[in-house]
Formats: structure tokens, sequence, C-alpha cells
């Protein structure tokens, strides 16, 4: 890292970007289900992405991810599980 540093700048250095709610819903494997709460529960987390505001998209990956945006990176989806639904 200290030999190249620039190839591992999009790791730690913050960039800003413009997010929308539908470049962070791709970012995100929703899992399809059968159970009526869990289905409930998507539709509610994805109106609630795609109606929030950019100061909400950088709290919500932050506590989602640890991190304010997406990385700038190719990135797989990140998976999410509903426990206890």
């Amino acid at each position: 890292m200290m030999k190249y540093p620039s190839l591992f700048e999009e790791l730690f250095v913050y960039q800003k970007s413009n997010l929308t709610g539908s470049k962070l819903l791709g970012a995100i494997s929703i899992p399809g289900s059968s159970d009526e709460k869990e289905r409930r529960m998507a539709g509610f987390l994805t109106y609630f992405i795609m109606e929030a505001s950019q100061d909400t998209f950088k709290k919500f990956l932050t506590f989602f991810t640890g991190r304010p945006c997406l990385p700038s990176y190719d990135l797989q989806k990140v998976g999410l599980k509903f426990v206890n639904p």
C-alpha cells in the first residue's frame, strides 16, 4: 500500500457521489419470499429508499455497511436477511 497508494485510494478515500434510490436498490440483494411479513418489509424498505434524501442515504449506508457511500469499485450486492419478521 505504501509503494502504490493510488491503487488503494478508492478503497479508503471518500469520493462524493450523487446516489439515487435506484442505484442503492441495485446494490442491495433483497430476498424474495413467500412470507407475507417479509414481502411487506421489503416493500417498506424499497419505498423508504426511493423517497430518501442524500443525507438519509448516507445515514442508511453507514448503518447498513459502515460507510457513508457505495464504493466506486465493482462490488457484489450486499445481502439483506430478515430476522424474526
